[in-house]
């Protein structure tokens, strides 16, 4: 069956011998958010002529909320996000991480600035944190198209995401949770996509993610596995 990973993680290392083996067997969307890593990642992609990407790979970069300082370099990350070959995230708000919060909104903001300019989809990062998140993305004039990862939000905030016209990923953890349930059995189906949020490169983890969504929904399972391989393709274009 048609399977994507809308968030994943990968090391450099792993990556390398990911492609050296031509074994990528699914669509997945890699989150790189430690900033030494991305003009080596850059480079790497470069090197092989971006044919990772052509294989179905997407590649994220952002500054993480739990993982700021002062020293965030826009201009870099504008630079290699305007190369084309990149999408931004994950970024947002986390209430359970240590970084202050004047700096987390300083930098989710900058980086939707971002965003927004180049038309990039952002990948969101938000954990006890919706009401301050919408407040900041309603402060935008346009937006570009928005994905909440890992999103277990209330109904009601659910709502408020999608009149901004935001997609929903969903992975384990989320399915066993009370509001990621009701996002999984409640939200149109081309609104949804599914993810690991591991480096999970045999796809053990995503195919786990995928059995547990289909008893949430009425649509058969290859229904659900072609309409979430257009989101996936639709959404990062």
């Amino acid at each position: 069956m048609k399977i994507c990973d809308a968030h994943s993680h990968i090391d450099l290392s792993a990556l390398k011998d990911l492609f050296a083996a031509k074994c990528v067997q699914k669509k997945c969307a890699f989150a790189f958010y430690k900033s030494q890593d991305w003009e080596t990642l850059f480079d790497f992609l470069k090197s092989v002529n971006f044919s990772a990407i052509d294989s179905g790979c997407k590649f994220l970069l952002g500054y993480h909320p739990k993982f700021l300082d002062s020293n965030s370099n826009f201009a870099l990350l504008e630079k290699l996000l305007q190369s084309g070959k990149f999408y931004m995230g994950e970024i947002g708000l986390d209430n359970f991480c240590g970084t202050p919060k004047n700096l987390q909104e300083e930098v989710f903001a900058r980086q939707l600035e971002i965003a927004s300019k180049l038309n990039l989809s952002v990948s969101l990062h938000v954990v006890k944190a919706h009401q301050k998140c919408l407040q900041i993305l309603k402060n935008f004039k346009t937006l570009p198209k928005i994905l909440l990862h890992a999103a277990s939000c209330s109904p009601e905030e659910a709502a408020e995401y999608a009149k901004l016209g935001a997609s929903f990923s969903l992975g384990l953890r989320e399915l066993k949770s009370k509001h990621g349930k009701q996002l999984a059995s409640s939200v149109p189906l081309k609104k949804i996509l599914l993810e690991s949020d591991k480096q999970d490169l045999l796809s053990i983890q995503i195919l786990e993610v995928y059995r547990e969504f289909f008893t949430f929904r009425k649509e058969s399972e290859n229904e659900i596995c072609e309409t979430l391989d257009q989101n996936f393709y639709e959404f990062f274009l």
